[in-house]
Formats: structure tokens, C-alpha cells, sequence
């Protein structure tokens, strides 16, 4: 009997039938053509802008229509296959359609389908022996580009295709590009939420020398460092003393209502969770989500102050974002907390800031003391800490560039990114934000659900290389495009 090797995962993952190829599951460029004549007629192909000039000595008539069954029958007439039955019997309202005619001839055809509410999608583009000698499809095409400035509309996709004819005339028309993979690879990536990677395993070394000196500077002369941010948190409640008539009011960034279990999982160990602050509140929490910081942190400072109660920064997603010009996140309230693994490749450590727990204290009455753990944390910081500006300045380029990529296709990303902040993940707004969390995890994306946002938050860190960011933004275009599984009239392209 034949006995195939063990995996970890389930055989199945690694067997396909051999009469099956699943492609299309390479990172690819598609193809955009900017609804700005002046931008785009110096950037198509030489070769397009000599067939435009022809057709335009030609007096060929381009129509606007809406789309009618009529309209769509006549296309049919000059379209590669008259019976093809992905064409719809009319056009939907949002859809736009143009007929070419020569002499009174139909002689082309071009059809656009939102994509997005800033993208059309060529969905359609066809003539017959007569319009293709008179280079009636580059005039079209273009006629489009000229005729929807001003629309709703900033671009036309062109499209991808993994033809290569097809491709190289798709790619004469190019002025913008983008990522797009369609299919989850077989051999998928981990592209994770923090910087850490296999490659940043860090093993105890009982010879490694560390600055503490590195680490003070960080974090000032009173810290504690725990394995885990979640550690720090229920380590401070034990520190002050809360029972279950207490109350510690959380105060988040956004204010949606979206808390963390990180966050109220410690807390309610030891007392209640409120978003308001009363008679028993004893401590106060303030969230600077994902390293936004709060923007009410001064004036919650100065009420804890007033009642007598601490104020403590939750600021695990980010190290150095600036509340103002003066102020950082973690430097306001008597208590902070880092987690370092959300900041720097690292695997383990939390820093407490505001309180030092003796390692006997700790062990006894804490039991969360982990000294080798420790002794690694502080080794890395040693090598860490000077790249933390870099790091810093890296996040926000990566959240421009992929600001930029989903504000082409007419997305938003939850929050701007004022001066100063160092963001932990990238939030973008999307409704079918459910749909695209199980797309994610089939690409190896580590990606979140925010809720009450109805957004995603994706990776943003340090570490991503551009062909990564790329990917990251290729999955979600891959959805998006209409020539992936799109169908029309029952029937799938």
C-alpha cells in the first residue's frame, strides 16, 4: 500500500485534479486611461494617437445613446459574435454606450460599466470590417475620454487581460496603473497586521549585551516590561486596587463603541467597563486606536486630575504619533502601554510605563513575570530603537500609497491621516467589508473587521515591501474589476 507523506495542513490543499489548472492567480498590472485629454494624449501609445488622427479625418458621427434594446441590437451587428449571450438585452441607467457611424453606417460600438463610482469599466468595444479599417475603436475610445470630463467619472479600466495580444493593446492605452491578482495562490503569503516575520526569531543568548540606557530613553526611568501588551493592562488594574465596585471609564478614538477584548478582557477581571465617567470610576482609559491619537486626551487629563483618578494611555499600535505639537501619545497620562510586537519586529514584550514591579513582586503576587522573555525584549530594543524615526516615516508612506490606490477607484479610507501619526494598520471604508475580510484570508492577508466603521484595517507597517503593498491592493482590485466572473444576462464572461 502506497503511504503519502504527512503534512500539517490537510492533503487536500495540496492536490488539484490534473485536468484542472486554476490560473490567474499571478500579481498583474491592469490598465487606466484618465478621463483628462490633455494628461492622457501624451501618455497613450504613439502608434493609438496616429489611428485617432486618421479616423478623425474621416467624418466619422459618435453618438451618446442610452442603451436601448434597439441600440443594443444594432451593436450586436458590428460586435465579434452577434449571438454572443453576455450582452444584455439594455443597458442598466448608470451604464454608458456609444454608436459610430460612417456615412450613415454602424460601424462600432463602445459600452462602460461602473466599476466603481469613479471608474468605468470597458466593458464593450467592437466595429466590423469597415470601422476597423477606418480605426474606428482607438476614435471611440477616445471620443469617451473627451466627452465625460466633468462626469462623476475620473477614469476608464481599460481592462487586463492574460492574452498577450490583448495585453500589448490594452497597454498602448495606459496612462495609470494598477495591482490586480484575481485568484488566491496556491502558494499563498503571510502578510501580517505587525512587522514581525520568521526571519526576526530571536533566541535567548545569554551573552547578548543591551543598553538599558536605550530603553529609558524610550519609555522614562519607571517601566515594567511584560510579555504582552494585555499582560500590562491587568497588571495595572491589580496595581490599583480596583474591585468589582469599581468602574474604568474607556474612551476610544473614533467613538464608535468598538472596543477591544484586549482591552476590556483585563479590566473586567477586576472591575466594570463604562464609556462614561461617574462616582466609581477610578481610572480612565483612553484608546488611541490603531495610533490616532484621541483628541480629547489633554482635556480627559485634566478631569482625571480634578477627580484624583489616573489617566492611562492605551497606545499599543504606535510609538511617537503627536496628540499635538507638543504632546506625544503616552508622555500625558500617569500610565501607558506598548505593545512592542505592534511596533517593531519583534515576538513578545509589553512596556508598562508609569509604574516599576519588582521581579520578586512580580513573581509572587503578579505571576506574570517572564525574565528570559525580558531579557531578549531588551536586547532588541538595543538594535531597534534607533530605527524607529525610519519606521515611523515608512507607515505613512505606506498608507499614502495605498490611500492613493483605493481613492482611484473611488474608496476612502475611514480617517485622514493628520501631520505626526504613525498608524498601525490602514482603514478603508467599505460596505462589503465582510466579504472582503474572507477574501483576504484566502489571499494570507491578515486583515481586520471594524464594525461599527463598516471598514477593514490592513497592514501598513515598516516592513512591507512595494510589490507587497501592491498585493495587499491586488486582491481587493480583483474583486473589484468586472471581467472577474462578471455576468450579464445569466450568463458569466
Amino acid at each position: 500500500m502506497l503511504k503519502l507523506s504527512s503534512f500539517t495542513g490537510q492533503f487536500e490543499e495540496y492536490s488539484l485534479p490534473l485536468d484542472y489548472y486554476h490560473g490567474k492567480d499571478l500579481l498583474h498590472e491592469g490598465c487606466l486611461l484618465k478621463i483628462d485629454p490633455d494628461y492622457s494624449w501624451e501618455r497613450i501609445s504613439g502608434k493609438i494617437r496616429n489611428k485617432i488622427r486618421q479616423a478623425e479625418n474621416l467624418n466619422i458621427r459618435i453618438e451618446r445613446v442610452p442603451g436601448t434594446a434597439k441600440n443594443i441590437q444594432d451593436f450586436r451587428t458590428v460586435w465579434f459574435d452577434p449571438n454572443d449571450e453576455t450582452l444584455p438585452a439594455k443597458l442598466s441607467p448608470d451604464e454608458v454606450m456609444y454608436l459610430a457611424y460612417l456615412a450613415d453606417r454602424l460601424i462600432g460600438g463602445l459600452i462602460l460599466t461602473p466599476s466603481s463610482q469613479s471608474v468605468l469599466f470597458m466593458h464593450n468595444l467592437g466595429a466590423n470590417e469597415e470601422g476597423k479599417r477606418a480605426n474606428v475603436t482607438p476614435l471611440l475610445l477616445w471620443h469617451a475620454v473627451k466627452d465625460l470630463v466633468g462626469s462623476q467619472y475620473h477614469y476608464i479600466d481599460v481592462g487586463v487581460t492574460f492574452r498577450p495580444t490583448l495585453y500589448t493593446f490594452f497597454r498602448n492605452w495606459q496612462t495609470d496603473r494598477y495591482p490586480i491578482i484575481f485568484n488566491p495562490p496556491f502558494i499563498r503569503p503571510d502578510i501580517r497586521l505587525t512587522p514581525f516575520t520568521a526571519n526576526d526569531i530571536v533566541p535567548y543568548n545569554s551573552t547578548a549585551e543591551y543598553r538599558v540606557e536605550d530603553f529609558t530613553t524610550l519609555f522614562g526611568q519607571n517601566y515594567t516590561i511584560l510579555p504582552r501588551a494585555i499582560h500590562c493592562l491587568k497588571a495595572l488594574m491589580k496595581h490599583l486596587g480596583l474591585t468589582s465596585n469599581d468602574n474604568v471609564a474607556v474612551m476610544t478614538t473614533f467613538q464608535t463603541g468598538y472596543l477591544s477584548r484586549c482591552v476590556s478582557g483585563p479590566i473586567e477581571h477586576y472591575c466594570k467597563v463604562t464609556d462614561k465617567i461617574d462616582a466609581t470610576t477610578k481610572a480612565v482609559v483612553v484608546v488611541h486606536e490603531f495610533g490616532f491619537p484621541h483628541p480629547d486626551t489633554l482635556k480627559l487629563k485634566e478631569t482625571c486630575q480634578a477627580k484624583g483618578i489616573p489617566l492611562i494611555e492605551d497606545c499599543a499600535w504606535s510609538y511617537g504619533s503627536m496628540i499635538d505639537k507638543k504632546h506625544r501619545i503616552g508622555d500625558v497620562g500617569d500610565y501607558a502601554i506598548f505593545s512592542l510586537p505592534k511596533i517593531l519586529p519583534m515576538q513578545y514584550g509589553g512596556v508598562l510605563k508609569g509604574v516599576t514591579i519588582s521581579d520578586d513582586d512580580n513573581w509572587n503576587n503578579y505571576q506574570l513575570l517572564d525574565y528570559f522573555k525580558r531579557e531578549v525584549v531588551f536586547a532588541q530594543i538595543t538594535e531597534l530603537a534607533t530605527s524607529l524615526p525610519e519606521a515611523n516615516e515608512k507607515r505613512r508612506e505606506n498608507w499614502d500609497y495605498l490611500r492613493d490606490l483605493f481613492a482611484r477607484d473611488g474608496f476612502t479610507t475611514f480617517a485622514e491621516l493628520p501631520d505626526g501619526v504613525y498608524p498601525g494598520a490602514f482603514l478603508v471604508q467599505l460596505d462589503s467589508f465582510e466579504e472582503l475580510f474572507e477574501r483576504y484570508t484566502a489571499f494570507g492577508v491578515e486583515t481586520g473587521r471594524y464594525y461599527q466603521g463598516k471598514a477593514l484595517f490592513l497592514p501598513v507597517h515598516q516592513n512591507l515591501t512595494r510589490p507587497q503593498l501592491d498585493y495587499i491592493y491586488g486582491a481587493f482590485r480583483g474583486k473589484l474589476n468586472l471581467s472577474s466572473n462578471y455576468s450579464r444576462g445569466g450568463k458569466k464572461q
